[in-house]
Order: structure tokens, then C-alpha cells, then sequence
């Protein structure tokens, strides 16, 4: 420490300024790696609707039977919902973090906004997925030929419909409180900015 009160207070800000850049490196490296992970999970998803999609589609140019023909429009449309949601996500990046505070917030709440209607959207197709699923199973039971193909097609509809329903409901859950706490963080700001 030296005699100069000035010359503290610039030490002080500079050393605040490392302290600050370091949390701002943490937030993007935060933001990078979150980002990552919903790829991840994304591609996953992907992944498995279209090789259903395949599989049924396979199925329609071999057996060329009605389920079939059902199973793979259903498993398309969830895959191209899924592309959709990994489209959007793929032009997010991390940087965005280091925008000013009001910036980062109307970022954050408009990506909020988006994920908010893509759980919609997804849970949407779960209750298609779920329909479709009925479908299949009153078909197999009405149907006398070939019994028992509606019924495993249902069940594969059914818990693809299970699964969509449950990943998307925890979704929606976080990224409603995701919501909620940037209009939290909004609310501070702007009381902070009045005071």
C-alpha cells in the first residue's frame, strides 16, 4: 500500500477489473458448456427419430401396410421438430455473455421465450404421439388379419410418446424458471438503474 489515495484506488480497479473478466470468462465458458450438453442431447434425439422414421419407411416400401405408413410419418415429424430445436441451438454461442447486462437479459429472455415454445411445440408431438399410439392399438384390436403388428408399432409410438412427454416436461420446468429468474434479474436492474 502506498501514501497516495489515488494511486490505491486505480490498483483497486484494476484488480477489480481481473476479478470481473475472470467471472465474465466463467460465464462464457458456463454458457459454451451448457450449450454443449443441449446439442448433445438434441442429436440424441435426432438421432433416434430418424432411424425410426428409417426403419418404418423400410417397412412401408417391403410390407407396404397402413401402420407402417402411419409409424413413419409420426417419427418424421418428431425428427423435424427435433432439427428444428438443434437448428436453433446451433446459433447460440457463448460469447453472447459478454454483451452488456441489459443485452444479455433481453438475450436470455427471448432464447427463454423460444425454449419455452419449442417444449410446447415437443410436448405437442408427445400427445400426437400418444394418439397415434391408440390409433395403432384400436387398429390391431379391430383389425382380424395380422394381429399383433399394431401392437408392437403402438408400443414403439407409445414409448416414444412417454419418453418426448417427460424429457420435455423437465425442460419446460427449467426453462420456465430460467425465465423467471431473468425477469427477476431484469426487475433488480431496473430497480438498481432508478435508485
Amino acid at each position: 500500500m502506498s501514501d497516495d489515495d489515488f494511486l490505491d484506488g486505480l490498483k483497486g480497479d484494476w484488480q477489480s477489473q481481473d476479478a470481473d473478466l475472470q467471472a465474465y470468462a466463467d460465464l462464457v465458458a458456463e454458457g459454451e458448456q451448457k450449450l454443449c450438453k443441449e446439442r448433445t442431447h438434441r442429436l440424441g434425439q435426432m438421432a433416434v427419430f430418424w432411424a425410426f422414421a428409417a426403419f418404418f419407411t423400410w417397412q412401408v416400401f417391403n410390407a407396404g401396410h397402413f401402420l407402417f405408413h402411419v409409424a413413419a410419418v409420426v417419427f418424421l415429424t418428431a425428427g423435424l421438430i427435433a432439427l428444428a430445436d438443434f437448428v436453433f441451438l446451433r446459433r447460440m454461442h457463448g460469447e453472447a455473455y459478454l454483451q452488456q447486462a441489459g443485452e444479455v437479459l433481453d438475450q436470455a429472455e427471448r432464447q427463454a421465450r423460444i425454449g419455452l415454445r419449442l417444449a410446447e411445440g415437443m410436448k405437442a408431438h408427445a400427445v400426437l404421439l400418444a394418439v397415434c399410439s391408440a390409433l395403432m392399438f384400436g387398429y390391431d384390436i379391430v383389425a382380424a388379419s395380422e394381429p399383433g403388428r399394431g401392437m408392437l408399432i403402438g408400443l414403439v409410438i407409445g414409448g416414444a410418446a412417454v419418453f418426448m412427454w417427460f424429457a420435455q416436461r423437465g425442460r419446460y420446468c427449467e426453462v420456465r424458471a430460467e425465465l423467471d429468474g431473468v425477469r427477476a434479474m431484469r426487475a433488480e436492474l431496473q430497480d438498481a438503474d432508478e435508485s
